[in-house]
């Protein structure tokens, strides 16, 4: 009988502690900067952002799904976690839209609350970076 009560609560210390350490389901991300492809390779700063800084976006890490008035995975023909992140690894997703790809990538591994991300929108709308909480 008390084996049987070690290994209940054994099991049940395991499943509290693996929660409390989880990984947040979501990120919730703010666009701080806008770049263009330049002729040569190089990036370019986009004074205004083309509209995309300041915006905010939600980003379900379970789907891989994307909520914003300027950043998001409606109408998408797929979407792809990569990676769902951790400790070592960035958080990585892919959406396809009608050929056109958007990549975001989410910096798990950084300390901290705040997480930098980069993504690309595709369809000729640049590269934005920022930061998700």
């Amino acid at each position: 009988m008390r084996f049987k009560i070690a290994c209940s609560v054994t099991l049940v210390a395991t499943f509290v502690g693996w929660n409390v350490n989880a990984a947040p389901l979501y990120y919730d991300c703010v666009v701080h900067h806008s770049y263009d492809l330049a002729a040569d390779g190089g990036l370019v700063s986009e004074e205004n952002g083309n509209g995309f800084v300041g915006s905010a976006f939600h980003v379900n890490r379970v789907t891989g799904e994307i909520s914003g008035t300027l950043v998001h995975t409606r109408g998408a023909d797929s979407i792809r976690i990569v990676h769902r992140g951790n400790a070592d690894t960035p958080f990585k997703a892919i959406t396809e839209f009608n050929g056109d790809l958007q990549l975001l990538i989410v910096n798990e591994a950084a300390e901290g609350a705040e997480k930098a991300f980069v993504i690309n929108t595709g369809g000729g709308t640049g590269i934005q970076s920022g930061v998700c909480e």
